[in-house]
């Protein structure tokens, strides 16, 4: 299950960042204080199904590709 929370903290901040938005920006898109999108980014907690479908939403990005793939690592991430 390691795996899967380092996708997921990694996934957030590298769409993001190709994305080009900013993490105040996410944050008030998905009704978070920013120190709270910054621990999903770490790693340091998860977000809530709400606030994941949220996200995917605004990322454009299914939740399955968030979760499982590792775009780090891969080209699986286009826009």
């Amino acid at each position: 299950m390691a795996n899967v929370e380092n996708n997921l903290a990694s996934n957030l901040r590298i769409i993001r960042k190709k994305k080009g938005i900013t993490v105040k920006t996410i944050s008030e898109k998905v009704f978070l204080q920013e120190h709270s999108y910054y621990s999903y980014e770490r790693g340091h907690t998860e977000p809530s199904v709400p606030t994941l479908i949220r996200l995917s939403e605004l990322l454009g990005v299914s939740i399955d590709a968030l979760i499982k793939n590792d775009f780090k690592t891969s080209n699986q991430w286009q826009e």
